[in-house]
């Protein structure tokens, strides 16, 4: 039980980290800021998905699959192939990063709100 407690902690901890490294965390800010960006009006919006909805940035086309139920974890469809994003990675020239999931036993109720943009 301790050790669940420990873990879902630090799982707390990393996410509000890179929630505020990668945005300007002030009350009006709409989108998410990254590190080295001269202007808050360049930096990509944020965008949330469900399984019945999908993206695109550029050519790429970006579908969630599946919402872990702890951490920040999601399974997301790139141009028909699947990936783990686990917090933030760089998959075929984009940049994703999780800013928050939600998860429900109804997997059409699951969601994740990400930050996409191109390398």
């Amino acid at each position: 039980m301790a050790k669940e407690i420990k873990s879902l902690l630090l799982a707390v901890l990393v996410t509000i980290g890179v929630y505020l490294y990668i945005t300007n965390a002030g009350p009006a800010t709409q989108t998410a800021q990254f590190a080295g960006q001269p202007e808050a009006a360049d930096a990509p919006p944020q965008v949330t998905l469900t399984p019945d909805i999908e993206t695109s940035v550029g050519i790429s086309t970006i579908k969630l699959i599946d919402v872990a139920a702890t951490g920040n974890s999601i399974v997301l469809e790139i141009n028909g192939e699947r990936h783990v994003v686990a917090n933030y990675a760089v998959i075929d020239g984009l940049k994703i990063y999780v800013i928050e999931t939600f998860y429900s036993k109804n997997p059409a109720e699951r969601s994740a709100t990400l930050v996409i943009a191109k390398v």
